[in-house]
């Protein structure tokens, strides 16, 4: 090494190994150490260790969501955009937050109120006392026990349905139909 080149700390090595981790496809500033890192089969296995090891987080933390996501042929999808932010938490009951919060904005509605559901679920499990309502195009009862019995989720009872979540009621969930009146005809 010339007296020129500056020689890389190892901290700021450890944060472009961490990042290559993440995005294989970054690119490396022609450091040569880290583009053998990049081609190599142990970069490519640690990925696929890593990506094992998250959707098992992930399932256990949020297991309707992910069970719901899983059916529609999505969890891989939804974990890689997870993984993908540069500050994805390390801690797993910090990352399943994340993950429902992210997938309760979702465009498909069956799955942003499930996750919405789970998410207010696992709040009030840990102590949150606050009331939590979520919006359903279908019963969720029916959702949910198909869920729970790791079936995919009925189609069946359309309508709108608002779920109460909270540690104030009796069973802690509460679902009631929204009913639209219809204005009166007048002959």
């Amino acid at each position: 090494m010339s007296s020129g080149e500056r020689r890389p700390r190892l901290a700021d090595q450890q944060r472009e190994l961490l990042a290559l981790l993440k995005d294989a496809t970054r690119p490396v500033g022609g450091d040569a150490y880290l583009e053998q890192v990049r081609e190599s089969r142990g970069l490519k296995m640690l990925q696929t260790i890593v990506a094992w090891w998250r959707r098992f987080d992930i399932e256990q933390v949020a297991p309707l969501t992910s069970g719901a996501l899983t059916h529609a042929g999505r969890l891989d999808e939804a974990i890689a955009q997870l993984a993908g932010d540069g500050d994805t938490p390390r801690s797993i009951d910090v990352l399943g937050m994340r993950f429902l919060e992210r997938v309760a904005e979702d465009e498909d509605t069956l799955i942003a109120s499930i996750a919405a559901t789970e998410r207010a679920l696992t709040l009030v499990a840990r102590g949150d006392r606050s009331r939590h309502e979520v919006t359903w195009d279908r019963n969720p009862v029916l959702v949910l026990n198909a869920l729970l019995a790791g079936d995919t989720p009925p189609d069946s009872d359309p309508g709108e349905f608002r779920m109460l979540v909270s540690s104030e009621l009796p069973d802690l969930i509460a679902v009631e139909r929204v009913v639209e009146l219809q204005p009166a005809v007048r002959p």
